[in-house]
C-alpha cells in the first residue's frame, strides 16, 4: 500500500524559496514512497512472528531456538519508533519486562543471556545499555542494583583515568570500526561510575589525536574500507552528541559521509544505518551549520532506499551481509534507515505511520490464550 507524504510549507522550512519548494517536495515524497515500499511486511508479519510468548523474548532469526537480550532490546526500539509501546497489551508487556529482569545477575548487577555466560567487556557494556533502555521504554526497572564502583564486574580499564587512557591507546585504531565500537560500548558502564567525569575528560583529550585532518574520520589503515571508517566515526560522534560536546571537523565528516555513501557499495545493512547515524549526530549537537543542504536530501534518501532494499528478504525481514536468513540485527538497521530518513534527512518528525502498525498487536503470538485474531494476512488469503 502506498503512503502519500504531504509536505506542508511548515515542514519544508529547509527549502530556500517558494518556487523551489514544490518540485523539491514532490521529489522528496517520491523518494520516501520508494523507501516505504520495502517495509510492507516488516512489522506484520515478520517482526511479530519473531516474538516468543513462552519466554517473553525476541528470537534473532526465524530458525532460532531461544531469544536473546540484544534481539529483545531491538524489538523494544522498533516498537517505540513505530509508536506501538503505548498500545502494547498488558500481558505482552509483562512478559517482555519479566524476560529482561530475569537476565540480571544479582551479584554484579550486569545482564546475561544465560547464567555463567562469559561476556567480553564490549558485550557486558552493550547488554547493560540494551536492558536499561529496554526496561525504561517499557516503564519498568531492573530488580537488582546496577553496577557501581564497587561491583566485581566493572572492567579494570574503567577503574581509573590512567587505566582508561592506556586502554584507549591500545585500541585497534588500524580497524576504525572496532575501536569506535569498543568506546561506544563502555558508555553505559561509565555513566554509573562516580569518576565518570574524569574518564570522559580523558576521552575528549584523546580522540582528537586519532582524527584524520582531511576526512574527519578516526584511525588509520591502508586496508580498511571507507565504510569501516564511517562506522567508527558514527559510534565516536554518538559519544560527543550524547554528552553535548561539539563534534570536531563536522564539515569534513559530513562531506566524507556523502562520498562514502555515493562512491562505495554498502555490503552490510549496518552501513546503511551508519551513514544516517553519523549525520544525525552532527545534527543533534548543532555541529552541521545550516543543516542538510536541500540538494542532498532527496539523493541521500534515494540512495538509502536502494541500499536497504538490497537486504530485503522474501519473508519481509532484512538480512545482514551475506546471511541467507533475515534477522533482528538487520531489522534494527532497517528501522533506523526509515526513521532517520524521515526525521533527520527529510525533517518530517515522528508522525508518519509505519506500514503494518495498525494490525501488529493482532498477530496471533501477541493475543491472550483463547483469543483468535480476525485479521487476514496476505499469506492466509
Amino acid at each position: 500500500m502506498k503512503r502519500l507524504y504531504i509536505l506542508t510549507f511548515v515542514q519544508c522550512v529547509w527549502f530556500a524559496t517558494a518556487s523551489e519548494t514544490a518540485p523539491a517536495s514532490s521529489r522528496l515524497s517520491e523518494a520516501l514512497e520508494k523507501l516505504d515500499a520495502h517495509y510492507e511486511e516488516f512489522l506484520d508479519p515478520w517482526l511479530a512472528r519473531q516474538w516468543d510468548p513462552a519466554t517473553g523474548g525476541q528470537l534473532r532469526y526465524p530458525s532460532s531456538a531461544e531469544p536473546d537480550i540484544q534481539s529483545s532490546a531491538q524489538l523494544t526500539s522498533i516498537l517505540e519508533t513505530a509508536g506501538l509501546i503505548e498500545t502494547m497489551p498488558d500481558h505482552a508487556r509483562a512478559a517482555l519486562v519479566g524476560y529482561f529482569q530475569s537476565r540480571q545477575n544479582s551479584d554484579d548487577g550486569f545482564f546475561y543471556d544465560y547464567p555463567d555466560q562469559d561476556l567480553a567487556d564490549r558485550d557486558k557494556g552493550r547488554y547493560l545499555g540494551y536492558t536499561i533502555n529496554a526496561l525504561r521504554r517499557l516503564g519498568a526497572a531492573p530488580l537488582h542494583p546496577l553496577p557501581d564502583d564497587e561491583s566485581s564486574g566493572v572492567p579494570p580499564h574503567l577503574q581509573s583515568r590512567q587505566a582508561f587512557r592506556a586502554w584507549l591507546d591500545a585500541l585497534p585504531w588500524e580497524t576504525p570500526w572496532g575501536a569506535g565500537d569498543k568506546i561506544n560500548s563502555q558508555g553505559s558502564i561509565i555513566d554509573l561510575l562516580s569518576h565518570k567525569d574524569e574518564l570522559l575528560a580523558e576521552l575528549w583529550l584523546f580522540l582528537p589525536t586519532k582524527q584524520n585532518p582531511t576526512t574527519g574520520y578516526w584511525g588509520a589503515s591502508a586496508t580498511e574500507t571507507n565504510y569501516n571508517y564511517l562506522s567508527g566515526a558514527a559510534k565516536i560522534t554518538f559519544s560527543y552528541a550524547k554528552y553535548d560536546k561539539p563534534i570536531p571537523m563536522a564539515a569534513q565528516l559530513y562531506d566524507s559521509a556523502k562520498t562514502t555513501l555515493f562512491e562505495e557499495p554498502a555490503i552490510a545493512s549496518t552501513h546503511v544505518r551508519n551513514v544516517l547515524w553519523l549525520i544525525r549526530n552532527l545534527m543533534d549537537d548543532g555541529s552541521l551549520a545550516g543543516g542538510i543542504p536541500e540538494e542532498d536530501r532527496v539523493s541521500i534518501i534515494d540512495k538509502t532506499a536502494a541500499n536497504i532494499g538490497s537486504f530485503l528478504m522474501p519473508d519481509g525481514g532484512f538480512r545482514n551481509r551475506r546471511n541467507s536468513e533475515s534477522g533482528m540485527d538487520a531489522a534494527s538497521q532497517a528501522r533506523h534507515a526509515r526513521n532517520w530518513s524521515l526525521t533527520v534527512i527529510a525533517g518530517l518528525g515522528d508522525s508518519a505511520p509505519w506500514p503494518g502498525a495498525d494490525t501488529f498487536w493482532a498477530y496471533p503470538s501477541f493475543l491472550p490464550p483463547g483469543v483468535v485474531s480476525c485479521v487476514k494476512r496476505s499469506a492466509e488469503l
